[in-house]
């Protein structure tokens, strides 16, 4: 599924933790929520691992360069707090598109 609207937010990720998707930050704090079922796809050229802030290559769900990924069931309400995503590399930078499959109002 591509990702579609206006609603989305580009990170560069490297060997640190970055968080990816934040209910409570812009673009994704302005819609009403709940905001549901993020995608993310990786558009860089390393593999990034997806999880929690304390991912790690080793513990992260790894998502190829040019694969996607949507949390299907994924629900948080905007401003909800703790519900961000992250993203990290073993070694080099990508780049992550996020954006959302299912929200509850007209773009």
């Amino acid at each position: 599924m591509p990702i579609f609207g206006s609603n989305t937010k580009t990170s560069s990720v490297g060997n640190s933790a970055v968080e990816v998707f934040n209910p409570n930050a812009a673009p994704f704090s302005t819609l009403t929520g709940p905001l549901k079922d993020p995608i993310i796809e990786n558009t860089g050229s390393v593999t990034v691992y997806l999880g929690q802030s304390g991912v790690t290559s080793s513990t992260g769900l790894p998502l190829l360069a040019g694969q996607q990924v949507t949390y299907n069931g994924f629900s948080t309400p905007t401003g909800s707090g703790g519900t961000g995503l992250y993203a990290i590399t073993a070694s080099g930078t990508s780049t992550v598109v996020v954006g959302l499959a299912t929200i509850n109002i007209n773009e």
